[in-house]
């Protein structure tokens, strides 16, 4: 992870059990709970991302796959918000 200024402030309200497992693991990894919650925010966007980027490139590639044409866009935007496992390229 690089380092860079923070600007923006949240405030996130947690259940006690769940606050506590958060602290822990970050005293754990000697962290603070913000750092930890940043790190899990970039994971989730990280595959958001990724997700998104796989369901483009089935677009694009269903050109040359697909016998009944492309995808189309209505398609394409059903399966890029689509649970992974639910598409038809997904590792089953």
């Amino acid at each position: 992870m690089h380092v860079q200024t923070l600007e923006r402030r949240v405030q996130i309200l947690f259940d006690p059990v769940q606050y506590e497992q958060l602290a822990a693991l970050a005293k754990r990894e000697t962290r603070s709970v913000g750092s930890v919650v940043r790190e899990a925010v970039s994971d989730r966007l990280e595959r958001d991302r990724d997700r998104r980027m796989d369901a483009f490139r089935a677009f694009i590639a269903s050109a040359d796959e697909a016998p009944q044409g492309p995808m189309t866009v209505e398609q394409w935007q059903a399966q890029k918000d689509a649970p992974w496992e639910t598409l038809p390229w997904a590792d089953k």
